[in-house]
């Protein structure tokens, strides 16, 4: 009897185990996710208050005589700079998550994720190690008649080794930070069309249809 019971209770030891170490690795990814994108947006907010990025640091607008906007051109060096200066920063950041550790309820092995807070719950430790690749990107969105909201975005990438147990896998997350943003004054076109390579016959109908050629 006394070996029956020992059997049942080792099967069922074995199954909650087993049950549980493929929910957790859901649930280290979510938690290793929310914590590195935690960190990234504190990097970027520290060094946006500490250094005071404004919209002309990044970006020079061409107006014509009557005030309106005609061109904008990106301050290369100065995104290059920032951008090499948040890299930095959120590398630094997520240099201090080694580790992240997080708990699963053991209902949650039998689906049982409503009534989980009244059950034991067991600790999982997932080691960490990221890499950060970083990008500069415009959007430019219609805010009125002759008007555009031009925002400068910063897209991260985060690349991560996750080892958990015997489980080893690699993750990538992403997240993006509004760097700078105004809005643009200027004659919006009603066509534009960007053309490589064509003939005179496709350049001749592309002005039969009115749209600005960039060459």
């Amino acid at each position: 009897m006394i070996l029956v019971v020992a059997v049942i209770a080792s099967t069922f030891i074995v199954y909650v185990d087993l049950r549980l170490r493929e929910i957790a690795k859901a649930f280290a990814k979510s938690a290793v996710k929310t914590a590195l994108i935690n960190a990234t947006n504190r990097s970027c907010e520290r060094i946006m208050r500490d250094d005071d990025v404004s919209y002309d640091d990044l970006a020079v607008i061409t107006r014509n005589e009557n005030g309106l906007a005609t061109s904008v051109e990106i301050d290369t060096l100065a995104a290059n700079k920032l951008k090499a200066r948040l890299t930095n920063e959120i590398s630094k950041e997520l240099s201090l998550i080694s580790t992240q550790t997080f708990s699963i309820p053991i209902s949650a092995a039998f689906g049982l994720y409503y009534t989980s807070f009244k059950t034991p719950t067991l600790s999982y430790t997932v080691h960490i190690t990221t890499t950060v690749t970083s990008n500069f990107k415009s959007n430019f969105y219609s805010a009125g008649i002759n008007q555009v909201l031009h925002q400068i975005v910063l897209d991260v990438g985060l690349e991560s080794d996750l080892a958990m147990l015997s489980y080893k896998t690699e993750d990538c997350f992403s997240t993006n930070f509004l760097i700078a943003q105004t809005v643009i004054v200027g004659t919006v076109p009603e066509a534009f069309t960007e053309v490589k390579n064509a003939t005179d016959e496709v350049m001749e109908d592309i002005f039969d249809f009115g749209a600005e050629i960039v060459p």
